[in-house]
């Protein structure tokens, strides 16, 4: 199960929540790098947003919300995604992440190489997250090979904003006027994945940093 059938009243990581306001904001530094610049920034409301901060860090008058997008239409081109766009979601072997054509460019070598260093799997994708199917989510269209009808959505945890509501407390009351604007929450096992994902996300090493 993706969602769960008894939402709880408050927010929690991974809602799916509607009426947010997002702001993303851009730049053009000076050749000098004095300050200021040229910036701009964009106010927008999608339709339907995940929260990303975890269930303890919600509030007070804050909470992480990123918008919810439609997926890639690459992904078609890989039937391991194809036939269920969470596996994304979660650890696989270096044959299931490659299409067939991928595989075959692969050397012996490199692929040995990829399954020692990941023998039970890795994330791919790994700032992409995918909320299955839900009556809620309007379905929508992809052209591979025709038109394909979909109603998966993936949030990108690089994209997440900062918003700020006076009616977010901590902790936080059941039934606020900002719990009403939550529409789905995901099954517990979902938001373990979710979990589990961004804190890979964010715990990777970069090489430099290595020991």
């Amino acid at each position: 199960m993706s969602y769960d059938d008894k939402p709880s009243q408050i927010l929690r990581l991974g809602d799916v929540v509607q009426g947010f306001p997002l702001t993303a904001s851009g730049f053009s530094p000076t050749t000098d790098g004095s300050y200021p610049g040229e910036f701009h920034v964009a106010v927008k409301q999608p339709q339907f947003s995940v929260v990303l901060s975890p269930c303890c860090s919600i509030g007070p008058s804050t909470v992480m919300i990123s918008p919810l997008l439609k997926i890639q239409r690459g992904w078609f081109k890989n039937p391991f995604f194809a036939n269920d766009f969470t596996v994304v979601n979660r650890p696989m072997t270096v044959d299931q992440a490659l299409t067939a054509e991928e595989l075959a460019k692969l050397s012996s070598d490199e692929r040995q190489k990829r399954l020692d260093a990941a023998p039970g799997g890795s994330y791919v994708h790994v700032e992409l997250f995918v909320f299955a199917p839900h009556d809620l989510l309007p379905e929508y269209t992809i052209s591979w090979q025709g038109e394909r009808t979909v109603r998966h959505y993936m949030v990108d945890f690089r994209r997440a904003h900062r918003v700020e509501c006076q009616d977010i407390s901590y902790p936080q009351k059941a039934d606020s006027a900002i719990s009403r604007l939550k529409r789905l929450q995901l099954s517990t096992s979902a938001r373990k994945e979710l979990r589990d994902k961004l804190a890979f996300f964010y715990g990777r090493v970069p090489a430099e940093d290595r020991l």
